[in-house]
């Protein structure tokens, strides 16, 4: 390593001090030679004179290589620490810089010989600073210029003048150097790169990023509880402690009333702090929210102390509304599916009976026909056949009209037709199936065009009429209708026996019956439910045991002029 200038200034300085002393030693000892030779002096003054020269002599060339050793440990040592500052700055990636505040001047030093390395003035220094990050450089440069005798700290992004990118530099200033009134005139600043850091912190910021990508999209919420003050912590997405305290009345009051019991075992768990881990779930409502989401909550031991005893947990609080939606489907379709298969049975075991009864008497009375027997009883079987005939054909074509409801596969045709016109005349078409001791009567007279199947609404109105007319045996049957709620609305109304309120639900049901012993199918309402509701209405019955019955239904249409 190279010695510095002062060093080898200091070297030849005391080497020329040296030699002019022991000159000037010389010379006076020749001198005092030469007066008393011409004196003629004796001899024992010269001896004299020049053993002392000679002892003063020794005694500086002694004091020079003294003195000259000293200073070379003294620059050994001052390399060594050079070397060892050198290496610090170079392995931390530290630059020193030097700021002049009179003359506004920059001077990068170099570490291993302590000298100016390069120095530049504000402009130059400037065009080294990320356009970004100049107003941080200004007010570090505002702050030197005031001449302020405290340290400060300031991070910016620099391009070294031999770099191609700019690299995040952070610097530690110290006053330096002070005039005669005590005020600052320089400073140096210690430079370190700092693009490490910044990785680290970037990569930490998306790892963040990430973490609270997945709590957001999949609903989930870190809680941390603190054995030691037994508080709750509700932390941020990327599970970060923040200040945001759950107090336990906030907690309670949040919880469903009938999942109390299991939100306060999760927290006697953690108060006894003897578990490392558990799971439970219960409903919970977040301040802000209206209702009540199912949460899955994960807690384990997160921090012990000296004696490994657990001092706080962490608990993730996942939401779980789509898995118990999808569990509560699955309940409710093994539900439905058990309820079809039963209905499937009683389907199969209703049909049976009621297609065997006609068929039995089809077959049977059939068997019975011969010519020998009298026209008249052959009349009356024929009679019977043909009623059973009937009875097996609506049968069918009720299974059929049932099994294309079901299906969706029903077909609407609307037609506008003039209601009036058309209750009349599904009325005077049903007066002969009416018993005569029952009165059939429209009370509405009202005129007016609705859109809709007019096959569909006859096969609704004639089967209310033909159950009104199978309960009821004296009295009468009466029709009304109007236009509300943007939709045709008819009741039908009979004196007949009535329906208890237990059963007004299940009757719209297939094959059930009030009476098991009135003939039917059972199948009538039901068809007139799934076609109302193909059709986006609703149909109901009020009802009363022994003062008849009011069947009503509603369904969507146009009403034209």
């Amino acid at each position: 390593m190279m010695k510095s200038s002062s060093q080898r200034t200091g070297l030849h300085l005391l080497y020329i001090i040296n030699v002019a002393i022991i000159t000037f030693i010389l010379a006076i000892d020749g001198y005092f030679h030469y007066i008393g030779l011409h004196k003629g002096e004796n001899s024992l003054f010269s001896l004299v004179l020049s053993i002392i020269i000679a002892t003063i002599f020794i005694i500086m060339i002694s004091l020079f290589f003294f003195s000259y050793k000293r200073i070379s440990r003294n620059i050994k040592e001052l390399h060594t620490i050079q070397k060892k500052f050198e290496f610090i700055t170079t392995a931390s990636d530290i630059i020193i810089m030097q700021y002049d505040v009179v003359y506004r001047r920059f001077t990068h030093w170099n570490p291993s010989s302590t000298e100016p390395h390069k120095s530049f003035n504000i402009k130059e220094y400037w065009a080294y600073i990320f356009p970004e990050d100049l107003p941080i450089a200004h007010q570090l440069v505002d702050f030197m210029d005031s001449r302020n005798d405290n340290p400060c700290t300031c991070e910016y992004r620099y391009l070294s003048p031999s770099a191609n990118q700019y690299s995040w530099q952070y610097n530690d200033v110290f006053p330096f150097e002070h005039d005669a009134d005590g005020r600052v005139t320089s400073y140096i600043s210690v430079c370190r790169h700092n693009n490490k850091w910044h990785e680290v912190e970037n990569k930490i910021m998306q790892f963040r990023q990430n973490i609270s990508f997945i709590t957001l999209s999949n609903g989930i919420m870190f809680v941390r509880y603190n054995v030691n003050n037994d508080t709750l912590y509700h932390l941020d997405n990327s599970g970060e402690l923040t200040e945001n305290i759950i107090t336990f009345d906030t907690y309670w009051n949040s919880v469903h009333p009938e999942d109390l019991p299991k939100a306060k075992e999760l927290i006697n768990l953690m108060r006894e702090h003897k578990m490392e881990s558990f799971q439970t779930e219960y409903r919970y409502k977040n301040p802000d929210q209206d209702d009540y989401n199912w949460l899955v909550v994960n807690i384990a031991a997160y921090e012990f102390d000296s004696y490994h005893r657990i001092s706080s947990y962490m608990c993730l609080c996942r939401n779980n509304n789509t898995w118990r939606q999808a569990m509560d489907e699955m309940i409710e379709l093994r539900n439905r599916a058990e309820s079809a298969n039963k209905m499937k049975n009683a389907f199969l075991a209703n049909i049976s009976h009621e297609i065997r009864t006609p068929l039995n008497a089809v077959v049977g009375f059939s068997s019975l026909i011969n010519d020998e027997m009298p026209e008249r009883e052959r009349n009356k079987f024929k009679l019977i056949i043909d009623q059973n005939n009937k009875m097996l054909l609506q049968i069918v074509d009720d299974v059929l009209a049932l099994s294309k409801i079901e299906s969706g596969d029903i077909d609407f045709i609307p037609t506008t037709f003039d209601i009036y016109n058309f209750i009349q005349s599904v009325t005077d078409s049903m007066r002969v199936v009416i018993r005569p001791n029952i009165e059939l009567v429209c009370e509405s007279q009202e005129h007016f065009n609705v859109s809709f199947d007019s096959r569909r609404l006859t096969e609704i109105i004639s089967t209310l009429l033909v159950n009104a007319n199978k309960f009821t045996h004296n009295g009468n049957i009466k029709i009304s209708y109007n236009y509300q709620e943007r939709g045709l609305y008819v009741s039908i109304t009979d004196t007949g026996i009535g329906i208890a309120l237990k059963d007004q639900q299940r009757i719209f049901e297939r094959f059930e019956k009030v009476n098991n012993f009135v003939s039917g199918t059972g199948l009538g309402l039901a068809i007139c439910k799934g076609i109302i509701e193909q059709a986006h209405g609703k149909i109901g019955v009020k009802s009363e045991l022994g003062k008849g019955s009011t069947f009503w239904f509603w369904i969507p249409c146009k009403k034209e002029k």
